[in-house]
């Protein structure tokens, strides 16, 4: 995933100074943020269910020895 950064930068333009659009920036960072968390939300439990299905077949194979 790539963002478009070039229009968030102050810049002169006919001696008038331009601001930054930083409700854009923020909206930005918080959809990005928001998927991180999400992504790792998810692979805490990919690998929770790994442990718990990796437990439950040691205790299978101790119960048959």
């Amino acid at each position: 995933m790539s963002y478009n950064i070039t229009k968030y930068y102050f810049y002169i333009k006919k001696g008038e100074i331009i601001m930054a659009d930083y409700k854009q920036m923020y909206l930005t960072l918080l959809d990005a943020t928001e998927k991180a968390i999400n992504e790792l939300i998810s692979a805490q439990r990919a690998c929770e269910e790994l442990y718990v299905l990796s437990s439950e077949e040691n205790e299978k194979n101790e119960k048959e020895n």
